[in-house]
């Protein structure tokens, strides 16, 4: 049922400072460039936690569906497609 081929860069995604801000990088390649205020800081964590709050989702998901919780099932579904460009 779920499509869990992603298309994305595979985690875990880590943040790091440089001369230029923060980043968010995955093994050796860089994923993100951000500045370097708090702001940044906060977004650089959110993009290197995505990989595990989709799966996480995801998982979610699959008890949702056993518990036929419809509202909580639609409002995920939307976060996941919202994650994966439409795919569930």
């Amino acid at each position: 049922m779920n499509n869990r081929n992603p298309k994305h860069t595979h985690g875990p995604l880590q943040v790091r400072r440089n001369e230029d801000g923060y980043i968010v990088v995955a093994e050796s390649h860089r994923v993100a460039q951000l500045g370097s205020d708090s702001t940044a800081k906060a977004n650089a964590r959110l993009i290197a936690a995505a990989p595990e709050m989709l799966e996480a989702l995801r998982v979610a998901l699959d008890t949702l569906l056993e518990c036929e919780a419809e509202d909580t099932v639609y409002t995920v579904r939307k976060a996941i497609a919202k994650a994966t460009g439409g795919a569930t």
